[in-house]
């Protein structure tokens, strides 16, 4: 049994039977729309748009892990860390926890 492929004809509103060769022409389309909203983990807010979602991901200056190339170059940092920053952030998130809750 072979397996067979078909198309929704608009004027004749009905499927009907392609040929494996013209379906592989046809573009694909992926959906923009996500199947349940997705909450973003930094910012909080929902979205159904998966581009929406990156907009996003972008704009806070976050990188989305997954769909990178394995070539793709690392992000550029225009700060050099050190001890004392890194003391100074912990101290703050510290604080941040213990007085804003």
């Amino acid at each position: 049994m072979t397996k067979k492929s078909y198309r929704w004809d608009g004027e004749l509103n009905k499927l009907i039977e392609v040929d494996k060769g013209h379906w592989r022409e046809t573009p694909f389309v992926q959906s923009d729309q996500l199947e349940k909203p997705l909450k973003h983990v930094v910012s909080g807010r929902w979205f159904d748009s998966k581009s929406e979602y990156r907009k996003e991901t972008k704009r806070l200056g976050c990188v989305e892990v997954g769909n990178d190339l394995l070539n793709a170059p690392e992000p550029k940092r225009d700060f050099k860390l050190d001890r004392s920053k890194i003391e100074r952030a912990y101290y703050l998130a510290k604080q941040r926890l213990l007085y804003n809750n």
